[in-house]
């Protein structure tokens, strides 16, 4: 997973109405291995949130959950345990990172190690315990541009946070999410402006063959597509 790709995407798979309608027909509880830190058992729920891009289900509505989602169209570094220090948890508790587990039905576990708006996730080979007190290993090939891609982002979530993404023009992350809140609770093209620059700015400035109302249409209409799919673009991307 790239350094921002699964918190961005989940940030627009939330906000997704039908997925929020399939995360309110879920049943039961995730139940987890007994280890030092948190491991989920995929279930057969969790599996069924495979058409949505996810191992596992996670809950649209939680404002202190993850960052990120287990993905399942994440790029993933490969990973091993290897004994001798430092050990993974002692690494990333200096770093402030969190560590979280998915056991797949298959016996892989997936590690998703977080740290601010930066999320990666390690594959490790079915018959693995929980690695406690244990170092992690990731293999790269010579050669391997991506993989080498994936090892700064390890790098990197397991250091410190990076900086957020620059701006573009089509739109920052803010901007994109402002205006699809607002369409997503019934708002008009210009009230969702209003949320973007305020209602002084709008008052000014707004009129209906104008920059401003053109600006909000093409980020209402980005955003809506990346709420709808283009999400796995922004996960999968390497």
């Amino acid at each position: 997973m790239g350094s921002y790709g699964g918190p961005r995407g989940w940030a627009f798979l939330r906000r997704n109405p039908a997925y929020r309608a399939a995360w309110r027909a879920r049943f039961g509880n995730p139940e987890f291995e007994a280890g030092t830190f948190p491991v989920r058992i995929q279930s057969k729920a969790d599996r069924r949130v495979l058409e949505w891009g996810l191992l596992a289900r996670e809950d649209p509505h939680g404002t202190d959950g993850p960052a990120s989602p287990f993905w399942a169209e994440a790029p993933m570094l490969d990973g091993e345990w290897a004994t001798g220090p430092p050990s993974l948890l002692e690494f990333l508790a200096r770093s402030g990172a969190r560590l979280e587990g998915l056991r797949l039905a298959d016996g892989s576990l997936i590690l998703k190690i977080e740290n601010g708006s930066q999320a990666v996730q390690v594959r490790i080979g079915p018959g693995a315990d929980t690695g406690m007190g244990m170092a992690l290993v990731v293999s790269v090939r010579v050669g391997q541009a991506q993989a080498m891609g994936r090892l700064r982002a390890l790098a990197s979530v397991a250091g410190k946070p990076g900086p957020h993404p620059r701006r573009d023009r089509s739109g920052t992350d803010h901007e994109l999410l402002t205006v699809l809140d607002g369409r997503l609770a019934g708002k008009s093209w210009r009230e969702a402006a209003v949320d973007l620059y305020g209602a002084k700015r709008v008052a000014a400035e707004w009129n209906t063959d104008g920059w401003m109302r053109s600006r909000v249409r093409r980020l209402g209409r980005r955003a809506h597509r990346l709420m709808e799919g283009g999400y796995r673009d922004l996960v999968a991307k390497r």
